[in-house]
């Protein structure tokens, strides 16, 4: 909940509730076929995080929460997709539609500060993976984004965070620029976006550079404190 808090500056955490007892399903988890050797273990997975909610229907008023982590016995799943339903597509339980979902597989056994989870999270807020299955997966952007790198923890990227709402529109500047152009950009740090400003009137934290119609350069600047340390 720290990290979430702190790459959010306080305006998105997690009230988590564990769930006292196991919950058992009515066949072995192996037989879903969640394995990334599997080119079908959407399905299955699919299947796996419904009977979860059917399952644990009796235990949990799901009308009460926005998402749930299963946790499954550590060597049954390998590795930890989130399962985010678009409406009608999800399992309706205590009165609603639960769309949202994850789960923590063996990965989430040596990356114990919840860097999975925010990263899965990010999923359900909309969020794509920035990563391929190269073996240079993460030349993209490194461990400057949660979404890239899920297993060092340096937070969300600024666009990320400004597409969530955690930065405002008034801190994030956009400028076009023309042919040979030089223009001096300056910025305030996102390790320290919640500390009071200096200044009488706040820098931007994003400057977004148009290169086309859809694409664009996205400048941001970390110092070397909080999530950057």
């Amino acid at each position: 909940d720290l990290l979430q808090r702190a790459q959010s500056y306080g305006k998105s955490w997690f009230d988590f509730t564990v769930l006292p007892s196991v919950v058992r399903l009515d066949q072995p988890i192996s037989s879903y076929g969640i394995r990334r050797d599997n080119a079908d273990w959407a399905a299955g997975f699919n299947q796996y995080m419904a009977d979860v909610v059917a399952a644990a229907d009796d235990l949990v008023d799901f009308s009460a929460y926005d998402a749930f982590i299963a946790m499954p016995p550590p060597g049954t799943v390998g590795f930890s997709p989130a399962w985010a339903r678009s409406p009608g597509a999800g399992v309706v339980a205590d009165g609603v539609e639960v769309t949202n979902g994850t789960t923590l597989g063996d990965e989430s056994l040596y990356w114990t500060q919840g860097e999975i989870i925010v990263h899965e999270v990010g999923h359900l807020s909309g969020l794509p993976d920035l990563y391929d299955f190269a073996p240079a997966k993460f030349r993209h952007a490194g461990s400057l984004s949660q979404m890239s790198n899920p297993y060092q923890f340096r937070g969300q990227s600024g666009y990320e965070r400004w597409l969530l709402g955690w930065i405002n529109d008034e801190r994030v500047r956009c400028v076009k620029l023309r042919r040979k152009q030089s223009v001096k950009i300056t910025l305030d740090s996102l390790s320290e976006a919640a500390l009071p400003a200096s200044d009488a009137k706040l820098r931007s934290l994003l400057t977004v550079i148009p290169t086309s119609e859809s694409t664009a350069i996205m400048l941001e600047y970390r110092s070397r404190k909080g999530l950057a340390a």
